[in-house]
């Protein structure tokens, strides 16, 4: 999905994957052999993986530098708070046999994820725009991997300190 939202247009991928979200769950309601839930969950899996990687690419392209390391952070904070919340729910409503109100509910929080989306405008960061222009010029070399861009040396020796009093 990276490579797709390099070539296309990133917010045309994410409306895309957000539409194959909220199809995927109508076919699980209307499933009623094994091919059509592999068919389903395989359409809701693939969606939902896109979709995270877009949406962190998009988080990086739009938020100015002296916000990234904030932004990036609640973005995290409101993923995982997501993957904690919906199973429990989930879970709550499967055990009562609710799967029609599950479905419905999951269906409804993908399109209005795909509404908002879809009228929120992607504004791009200086550094974002030079890049979307290089790759359009055919200029844009990328820089290959170096540790130092997911590695901060400043920050091991706190990160010492909290795993010393973990411990």
């Amino acid at each position: 999905s990276g490579g797709w939202s390099d070539r296309i247009n990133r917010k045309t991928i994410l409306l895309a994957s957000l539409a194959c979200s909220v199809i995927s769950y109508p076919i699980f309601l209307v499933s009623h052999n094994v091919p059509m839930l592999l068919l389903a969950k395989c359409l809701q899996g693939v969606s939902s993986g896109i979709i995270i990687t877009v949406l962190c690419t998009i988080a990086y392209d739009t938020l100015p530098p002296e916000l990234l390391g904030s932004g990036i952070g609640m973005f995290s904070l409101a993923s995982a708070l997501a993957q904690c919340v919906a199973p429990s729910l989930g879970t709550a409503l499967a055990q009562r046999g609710m799967y029609t109100l599950l479905f419905a509910a999951s269906a409804t929080a993908s399109a209005v994820s795909f509404g908002i989306m879809a009228v929120i405008p992607v504004q791009l960061t200086e550094k974002a725009k030079l890049r979307e222009a290089q790759k359009a010029a055919g200029t844009f070399v990328r820089k290959g991997f170096r540790m130092s861009d997911y590695v901060c040396r400043e920050a091991f020796p706190a990160a010492r300190i909290f795993y010393s009093e973990g411990c």
